[in-house]
C-alpha cells in the first residue's frame, strides 16, 4: 500500500478517534454536540470502509435482537394512527442501533476502552459541578418552589437525572468491587458524591427510583446482606409509616374569610379540580377522571394514562391532557359525557392553549402546533421554528413565548398563526 494512502488513512483514524472522543465527553452534556460526534464518527468510517473496500463492523451477537426490536417498531409504525410521530420514533430508535457498532469499532482494545470510560467519567463529573454551581444559584432564586424541578442548564432535567444516574451506579460498582490505593479510593468517592449530589439536584424520581434499584441489585450480586438488611428494614417501616391522603376540600370564601363547608377522600391521588356547573372534576392519577356532585361520586371515566388537568371548552365540549402529553376531547350529550376525538401532540408538550374550539400545543422539541378545531381528525399546522421554548400565551395581537435557554419572544398574530418576530430577548437568571 502507498505510503500516501497509509497517511490519508491515519488522518481519517485520527478524526474518527477525535469525533469519538467529542461523543464521550458530550454524554451528560450536549445533545447536539453528541449528535455531531456520534454522527460525524460513523460517517467517517463509513468513508473508510468504502476507501479500503474492508466491512469494519464486527458481529456482536445481538444482530437478531435488534431484528426483531426493529420489526417490532416497523409493526407499530404501520398500525399507528400517528403515521407521522410513530415514524420520527422509528427513525430516532434506528439511528441509535449503529453506536454499539460505532462503539466496538472504535474501541480497539481494552485499554482504549478504559481510556474511553475514564473520559465518560470525567466528562459526567466536570457536568455534575457545573449543574451543581447553577443548582445553589437556582436554589437560592427559590426556583425549585417554583418549577418542582432542577435547572435545565444542558437539557430537561429528566434527561439530566437518567444520564447522571448511570454515573452513580459505575462508580458505586466500583466502590464496591475495588481494592485500591487510598488515593483511588478517595477519587471514587469523591466522584461518587458529586454524581449523587446532581442526581439530587435534578429533583426528578426517574433517575433516583433507577439508582435505588441499581444500589439494590449491586447489593444483592456481591451478597451485601448487612447493608441490605437495614435498607430492608428502613423501607418497610417507611412503607408501613407513609399514609398517603387524597383529599378534596370545597370551600366558602365571604369577604376575607374562607369558610370550609366539606371534604371528602379519593381512593387513588388527586391531580386536579375542575367545576362544571354542580359538579366537580377531579383528575385522579389512578382512576381517572372522577365526576362528583358535592361529596358523591357519581360518575367515573376511566383514562389510557393519568389526567393531569380537566377544562371546560364550552357548555358541551370538554378537553383533558394525560401525563403522556395527549389531549382527549369530551362531548355532552342528553346528559351523558362521551369521548368523540384524540389529539397526539409531535413531542414533549410543556404547554398548551385554548381559543374557541382550537387548541395550540408547545413542545420544547418539535415547536408550536395548532389544530383548528378539537373535534375533528384534522391535519395540524406546525411552526418547528419555535423549539426550546415552554411558556406560551396568546391575545388579540400578539404570541407570547417563554423558556429557560431559548428566551422570551413575541410576534404579531396574523389570523390564527404566529407573523413576524417582534422581539426576542434572552432570560437573565
Amino acid at each position: 500500500m502507498p505510503d500516501q494512502e497509509i497517511k490519508s488513512y491515519k488522518i481519517l483514524d485520527w478524526i474518527i478517534i477525535s469525533l469519538f472522543v467529542i461523543f464521550i465527553l458530550s454524554l451528560s452534556n450536549s445533545i447536539f454536540v453528541n449528535q455531531v460526534g456520534y454522527f460525524g464518527a460513523l460517517l467517517f468510517i463509513l468513508i473508510k470502509a468504502f476507501l479500503t473496500r474492508k466491512n469494519p463492523f464486527s458481529k456482536t451477537g445481538l444482530e437478531l435482537a435488534f431484528a426483531l426490536y426493529m420489526l417490532a417498531e416497523i409493526l407499530a409504525l404501520i398500525f399507528s394512527d400517528y403515521k407521522a410521530e410513530a415514524f420520527h420514533n422509528f427513525t430516532k430508535r434506528a439511528m441509535l442501533i449503529p453506536i454499539v457498532y460505532t462503539t466496538i469499532t472504535v474501541t480497539s482494545n481494552i485499554k482504549t476502552g478504559k481510556n474511553f470510560f475514564i473520559l465518560f467519567l470525567v466528562g459526567s463529573l466536570v457536568t455534575g459541578i457545573v449543574y451543581l454551581i447553577v443548582s445553589v444559584q437556582y436554589y437560592l432564586n427559590n426556583q425549585y418552589l417554583l418549577t418542582e424541578s432542577g435547572p435545565a442548564l444542558i437539557q430537561n432535567p429528566i434527561t439530566t437525572s437518567e444520564i447522571i444516574s448511570f454515573t452513580v451506579l459505575f462508580l458505586f460498582a466500583f466502590i464496591m468491587n475495588e481494592k485500591t490505593s487510598w488515593k483511588t479510593k478517595l477519587l471514587l468517592y469523591s466522584g461518587f458524591t458529586i454524581s449523587v449530589l446532581t442526581l439530587i439536584a435534578t429533583y426528578k424520581r426517574t433517575g433516583w427510583m433507577g439508582v435505588a434499584v441499581g444500589i439494590v441489585l449491586i447489593l444483592l450480586i456481591k451478597r451485601q446482606w448487612k447493608i441490605l438488611l437495614p435498607i430492608f428494614i428502613a423501607g418497610l417501616i417507611l412503607f408501613l409509616m407513609d399514609k398517603n391522603i387524597s383529599q378534596v376540600s370545597v370551600y366558602n370564601f365571604e369577604g376575607k374569610t374562607a369558610k370550609k363547608l366539606y371534604s371528602f377522600n379519593t381512593e387513588g391521588r388527586a391531580w386536579s379540580v375542575a367545576k362544571d356547573d354542580s359538579l366537580f372534576i377531579i383528575n385522579d392519577y389512578e382512576n381517572g377522571l372522577l365526576f362528583y356532585k358535592d361529596s358523591v361520586l357519581v360518575k367515573r371515566i376511566a383514562t389510557p394514562e393519568p389526567a393531569t388537568s380537566f377544562l371546560k371548552v364550552n357548555a358541551s365540549l370538554f378537553i383533558a391532557q394525560l401525563i403522556d402529553t395527549r389531549f382527549l376531547v369530551f362531548e355532552r350529550k342528553n346528559h351523558e359525557i362521551h369521548l368523540i376525538n384524540e389529539i397526539l401532540p409531535p413531542g414533549d408538550t410543556k404547554d398548551f392553549f385554548l381559543l374557541d374550539e382550537s387548541l395550540y400545543t408547545l413542545d420544547i422539541d418539535s415547536g408550536l402546533t395548532y389544530y383548528s378545531s378539537i373535534t375533528k381528525k384534522i391535519k395540524p399546522v406546525r411552526f418547528p421554528e419555535l423549539i426550546g421554548f415552554n411558556k406560551m400565551f396568546i391575545d388579540s395581537s400578539s404570541f407570547f413565548f417563554a423558556g429557560d435557554r431559548s428566551g422570551a419572544a413575541v410576534y404579531f398574530r396574523e389570523g390564527n398563526f404566529p407573523g413576524e418576530l417582534i422581539t426576542k430577548k434572552k432570560l437573565m437568571i
